[in-house]
């Protein structure tokens, strides 16, 4: 596997279509792929879903249609995905956990990294966000809020999301999601540039919202960590780290047809690093990387076996249940990605995702397929 702290030189780095047009002139010459997904060792895991997935999507479909954070031509196939994240949540706190990720999938696919937006059309202000996000009030006579419906619909949806988890959650929880959605938000409307791929990795990490996506593993348990857990234990924190990883670097590779003129790629962050690399090395590279960091994981759950005995009974049946959680989104990184349609593409680098693949679901999943895309 090639390094992956190899540098940018300002002489040899692409311009972003650049990486395009060689992506689509390496695909073309492969019209069978050399890789395949269960290449991911994630593929292994047990699936998981939560068994009130239907009454869920039906739920957040009606509630992110009256926020008019629906894009018709997406929603369908993102909206499941909290029930694989989240399988033994409470139906009240996944719909609004579902909520929370189809309003960010809503300005990601409207304003995200790699979207280019007109110069004239107004973004979301951070500042203003912030300050809804803060007083529960929305600042009616920003500009933004006046002349974009699209920036009006990002606030009035933050605000409703805000209520309901101050009203459904503890409070130190909600600083603390509040610090790492902000986070996320901010890396996603304002994202730096990487030197090396290493340095992608740590921003993928920031931009691609997996933080909050671990941390919702508390409140949809309704258990929450002590605030001095971390400190006791760095193998949860490694965990942590290694399960933000797996799922923001596992969707670079899914969703790379939609992506493959982004730089905010792994797979593509290796070909702006190194120009002469093939794709064919950047997706081996990439997948070489997403399996490093499932290993990872597993030793670090294993060692949290022995680090929690320094805690109390009550405060290891909690670290428990969310190492459990983790585990869960590790084996949604794969299975709903592969389950969903979003990332479905007849000239896809994984040979199993492409459209005319022979490819068969366990049995349930394949049965609920029709009614997910029924209801969302």
């Amino acid at each position: 596997m090639k390094k992956k702290n190899q540098k940018i030189s300002a002489s040899n780095q692409p311009a972003q279509v650049q990486i395009a047009t060689d992506t689509q002139d390496n695909l073309s010459k492969c019209p069978i792929s050399p890789f395949n997904s269960n290449q991911l060792t994630i593929s292994t895991l047990e699936i998981k879903y939560h068994n009130a997935i239907k009454d869920v999507l039906k739920a957040t479909s009606k509630l992110t249609a009256e926020l008019n954070i629906q894009l018709e031509q997406v929603y369908s196939a993102h909206t499941s995905m909290t029930a694989f994240l989240y399988p033994n949540s409470g139906k009240y706190r996944l719909v609004i956990a579902n909520v929370l990720y189809d309003f960010l999938y809503y300005i990601d696919d409207i304003f995200g990294e790699d979207i280019e937006v007109a110069e004239d059309e107004k973004r979301p202000s951070m500042a203003e966000m912030m300050q809804i996000w803060k007083t529960g009030k929305i600042n009616e006579d920003a500009v933004e809020y006046t002349s974009s419906p699209k920036v009006k619909n990002i606030y009035n949806a933050l605000l409703w999301i805000r209520t309901k988890l101050v009203q459904s959650s503890e409070p130190a929880f909600f600083k603390k999601l509040s610090k790492l959605l902000f986070e996320h938000l901010k890396e996603q409307l304002e994202p730096k540039d990487f030197n090396t791929v290493e340095e992608y990795i740590m921003l993928r990490r920031r931009f691609g919202g997996m933080y909050p996506v671990v941390f919702l593993v508390e409140y949809c348990n309704n258990r929450y960590l002590a605030a001095d857990t971390l400190a006791q234990l760095p193998s949860l924190q490694k965990a942590i780290d290694a399960c933000a990883d797996i799922g923001g670097l596992s969707n670079d590779v899914f969703s790379y047809p939609k992506e493959s003129h982004s730089k905010f790629n792994l797979i593509n962050s290796y070909l702006v690093v190194d120009p002469k690399m093939t794709l064919k090395e950047a997706v081996q590279n990439s997948i070489n990387v997403v399996n490093d960091c499932h290993f990872e994981f597993d030793q670090a759950i294993k060692q949290l076996q022995v680090e929690i005995k320094t805690l109390s009974k009550e405060e290891q049946v909690t670290v428990l249940q969310f190492a459990d959680g983790l585990e869960d989104i590790v084996s949604a990184s794969y299975h709903w990605q592969f389950v969903t349609e979003r990332f479905r593409h007849d000239n896809h680098i994984l040979e199993d995702l492409k459209y005319n693949s022979n490819y068969t679901f366990n049995a349930k999943i394949k049965n609920l397929i029709p009614s997910i895309k029924k209801h969302a």
